[in-house]
């Protein structure tokens, strides 16, 4: 999965993903996904209009770079996640990805050395 933050626009429609057995989501470099098929890149809609406008709008930008790429909202990922998801936003706008349960960090940087 990639995460991407920040992009106007209309909302795009929502898609239906099968319900299925959640998988591993493998560690791959930004190459390798995009070489391993059709990405889906889910914008977040959870922030006010300027932050949603300005997500998708990037979003769209990052569609015509990637060809067959099809942009759906963080609402209607039910079930599976696609394949090849690229998420933008972060879990304060993106409802799919403040569904994972993330490792928690700490709350103040932490000193190394």
């Amino acid at each position: 999965m990639a995460l991407v933050a920040c992009g106007g626009g209309d909302k795009p429609t929502p898609i239906e993903t099968p319900d299925a057995a959640v998988e591993p989501v493998p560690n791959l470099t930004p190459n390798q996904l995009l070489t391993r098929g059709r990405q889906t890149i889910i914008v977040g809609t959870l922030g006010d209009d300027a932050s949603d406008r300005a997500m998708l709008g990037q979003a769209r930008f990052l569609r015509d770079l990637l060809p067959g790429a099809t942009i759906v909202t963080d609402t209607s990922i039910k079930g599976a996640w696609p394949a090849n998801p690229i998420v933008f936003g972060g879990s304060d706008v993106n409802a799919a990805l403040a569904a994972i349960e993330l490792p928690d960090r700490p709350s103040t940087p932490t000193a190394i050395g």
